[in-house]
């Protein structure tokens, strides 16, 4: 007899049946979507990246500018408005009338100084010599009518009284022939420095005090060497005072130093300031300059589109859709524009908005400002 097949119990049966039924259709779904999922990936290949955001452009346009330099200066009274008042003769300074930044007036009392008994005794020995010069010339002359000294003794003599006199003189025009002389103000004007102080016995010579007229003030500036050596007299300037609402003062150079200050390393130059604004100028006041230097060509693009970094400054230019970096050479700049002397071609559309941050390449969206 044949055994009968054993008959595996139901739950068997039917999960391999399940299993038989369903192992075709997995493999089938599996396939589809592994072709599908190739399929989606050489699609996005294909595809042009998505914009990474929005920019605005302007158009690069040949032309010319002007760059602006800037200096600093300080207002001061010009040469032929300012004395200096000097120690006349050897003495003390006994008082001081007046403070650094005192309004005198003209012939006004600025230092009293007392001469030294040396003094005192250089001025005798110079009396003394011009009495004998005195005496000693008519002795000659009474020797010359009785014929006993010659012409040459005469000439001599009266030299020698002319000398005597001359000595004399200075020591009155320094003042040393009174025990006390006032050093006064040659004209109305500001002390704009003062050395003085009650006791001291400055050497002959020292400065003690000057004198300013601010009627006439003229700006000394300092330069930058490269920015010197493109400016001549006659450049247009701006002056700016340190207050906010004060309005700029328009003038030009008048002169443009051709070396460099031992002190600060820059260019010296000077500027008058007109008289109509000298009233509201302080002097000593500091003040900006902007000089505008002599115009370049080039192609000229907003301020907005310069960016820097460490290879240095360049633009980003909007070809085809994507932000392109070109590095550039910039020749002048102002608060608005900038001139490009190498590195951009004029009709390039430069982004001037959206531009920080963006990299080489990348796909973005122009928008109208």
């Amino acid at each position: 007899m044949t055994s009968p097949i054993p008959q595996l119990p139901t739950r068997f049966r039917s999960n391999s049946a399940t299993t038989a039924a369903r192992g075709p259709t997995a493999i089938t779904l599996a396939l589809a979507v592994a072709l599908c999922g190739c399929s989606g990936t050489a699609s996005n290949k294909d595809q042009a990246p998505a914009p990474t955001g929005r920019v605005q452009t302007a158009s690069a346009a040949s032309g010319s500018l002007s760059a602006i330099a800037t200096a600093y200066g300080t207002a001061v009274s010009a040469p032929a408005h300012t004395r200096l008042i000097v120690m006349p003769y050897e003495g003390a300074i006994s008082s001081v009338a007046v403070h650094a930044g005192d309004s005198v007036s003209a012939d006004q009392a600025i230092v009293t100084v007392t001469r030294t008994p040396a003094t005192a005794a250089q001025f005798a020995q110079v009396h003394s010599a011009l009495s004998f010069a005195q005496q000693d010339l008519l002795r000659v002359q009474r020797l010359y009518a009785d014929k006993l000294a010659t012409t040459d003794q005469v000439a001599t003599a009266r030299k020698a009284l002319s000398d005597a006199q001359a000595q004399l003189d200075a020591f009155n025009r320094t003042g040393a022939d009174q025990e006390q002389t006032a050093l006064r103000a040659p004209f109305a004007g500001v002390i704009t420095s003062l050395t003085a102080t009650p006791g001291e016995r400055p050497a002959i010579g020292t400065t003690i005090a000057t004198v300013s007229s601010p009627g006439d003030m003229i700006v000394q500036l300092g330069l930058e060497p490269a920015d010197a050596a493109k400016l001549s007299p006659g450049a247009p300037i701006r002056l700016l005072l340190a207050a906010d609402d004060a309005a700029p003062i328009t003038t030009k150079l008048v002169a443009v130093g051709q070396a460099l200050d031992s002190v600060s390393r820059l260019v010296n130059a000077v500027a008058p300031l007109p008289p109509a604004d000298s009233a509201h100028v302080a002097l000593g006041s500091m003040l900006m300059a902007q000089v505008q230097l002599p115009a370049r060509q080039g192609v000229i693009v907003p301020r907005s589109a310069l960016l820097e970094d460490a290879e240095g400054p360049y633009v980003f230019t909007l070809v085809a859709g994507k932000a392109h970096r070109q590095a550039v050479k910039i020749g002048a700049e102002t608060d608005q524009s900038a001139l490009i002397v190498e590195g951009l071609a004029a009709g390039a559309q430069v982004i001037v908005a959206g531009n920080v941050g963006l990299e080489d390449g990348v796909a973005v969206t122009e928008s109208k400002p």
